[in-house]
């Protein structure tokens, strides 16, 4: 199976198991579920998949020379995202962590098809869906883990804050030792944690982005209460929960889709509150680790100051409680 991807070019994959994976109805889903959720409706360009992603992450854990079982871990490790992929998690109120999808994570797998394929290659399904297996895979932040990896030089390069050419620097200054990922060069590992900086501030949780979640998930509420779309419709693809909304013509639903599209252009304020919309993002910097004299340390350790300030106040930032009210 070949396929053409946007950040590591033509990808290769040898694998009947990963081949009949991808082929399934369940993972070909992933392609009408956005990456970064509803930023497509206010700005087309930002176009990723869930399904480019799980491929790239799949493709890491391989080109990485990871386990046969990581790899195929890796290709399923977002397969029971949402639609609208973390909105969600405004919808559920799991702001901050962002773990919605982890938590239904093995019962949607178990649910599918996806048992049967693993069973047919003689590869244990309760293993492969549970995340903690699988270090090289998922690691809790502020460690690098080839999930973090691909999303962060995915939506890097599409937002062009990352290019082609430094995005083969940061993977040919990469290697696994003990289980982690290993920068071997400083300076591309302080690149890299500066550039999580940016991603972080302006485009996985400036205020605009995560007001236009908390928009979207409201449309959804109101939706899921008037039983306009149902429980399950929040495991289609994006267009389809967007289209059930739109045609209900529900005054409520329309007000919030339409400040969804237009979120760049919206008036509002930040006030005292509590008011129905309030704001909170996740931090997603990364503090990779380095070898140095033989040992494994964080780059920060070995960063400037004004970046490791730079990090406190976005952190600080991102993940502060702030209610809106609109001006109209």
């Amino acid at each position: 199976m070949i396929v053409n991807d946007r950040i590591y070019g033509r990808i290769r994959i040898l694998d009947p198991l990963a081949t009949e994976l991808i082929k399934s109805r369940v993972f070909q889903r992933l392609k009408g579920v956005a990456q970064m959720g509803v930023y497509q409706y206010a700005l087309p360009k930002i176009n990723t998949t869930r399904y480019e992603h799980s491929i790239g992450t799949y493709y890491l854990l391989l080109k990485f020379g990871t386990t046969r079982e990581e790899q195929i871990a890796g290709l399923l490790h977002d397969v029971s995202h949402t639609a609208f992929s973390h909105v969600i998690d405004h919808l559920h109120g799991d702001k901050l962590k962002q773990e919605s999808q982890d938590k239904v994570h093995r019962t949607y797998i178990l649910k599918s098809k996806i048992p049967q394929i693993l069973k047919k290659y003689k590869m244990n399904v309760n293993s492969i869906a549970n995340h903690h297996n699988w270090p090289l895979l998922d690691q809790h932040l502020p460690d690098l883990c080839a999930d973090r990896l691909d999303y962060c030089l995915r939506d890097g390069f599409v937002c062009e804050v990352l290019n082609h050419r430094e995005i083969q620097l940061i993977l040919d200054s990469l290697e696994i030792i003990d289980t982690k990922w290993v920068f071997t060069n400083t300076r591309v590992a302080k690149n890299y944690f500066a550039k999580t900086l940016i991603m972080t501030r302006n485009w996985w949780a400036p205020v605009w982005g995560v007001l236009q979640f908390e928009l979207m998930a409201q449309a959804l509420r109101v939706g899921l209460k008037k039983k306009i779309i149902t429980q399950k419709d929040l495991f289609a693809r994006d267009k389809k929960v967007w289209a059930k909304l739109e045609k209900s013509k529900n005054k409520e639903i329309s007000k919030r889709l339409l400040r969804v599209q237009n979120v760049l252009k919206l008036k509002y304020k930040f006030v005292k509150g509590p008011t129905e919309t309030s704001i909170q993002g996740k931090y997603r910097g990364v503090d990779p680790l380095i070898q140095k004299n033989g040992k494994l340390e964080r780059v920060s350790k070995n960063a400037p100051k004004y970046l490791l300030a730079r990090a406190d106040k976005i952190k600080s930032e991102v993940e502060s409680l702030r209610y809106i009210e609109f001006i109209n």
